[in-house]
């Protein structure tokens, strides 16, 4: 299963802390270009200028292999949780991770002994 990105919602101190994960796969990568008619080789000129809508868009992507039925409100009420308690700057550098971590460099096979 792909790797995936740990966000976390309410804080620890108030006892209602919830850890959730981003993971983008070839399916959710897939949703996400649809959504945003826009192919993934193409996500960098989106990316500069993103908005709440993006944002909303990647987030339900990647929460999606987790709960297939949540709604677009329902991850627009996670959204919400996780600017109250950590800021939109913390909501945006995890869902960039996620799309980072969805491409990961490829390995660079060891060089041969001669």
């Amino acid at each position: 299963m792909k790797k995936g990105i740990m966000v976390t919602m309410g804080t620890a101190a108030d006892n209602d802390e919830k850890v959730l994960t981003l993971r983008l796969g070839t399916n959710a990568i897939a949703m996400l270009e649809e959504r945003l008619a826009c192919p993934i080789t193409k996500m960098d000129s989106i990316l500069e200028k993103i908005g709440i809508i993006q944002l909303r868009d990647i987030y339900f992507c990647a929460l999606y292999w987790e709960k297939p039925d949540r709604t677009l409100a329902q991850v627009g009420d996670i959204m919400d949780e996780i600017i109250e308690t950590h800021g939109i700057e913390y909501l945006s550098a995890k869902a960039t991770e996620a799309l980072v971590l969805a491409f990961p460099e490829k390995k660079k096979a060891p060089a041969k002994k001669q």
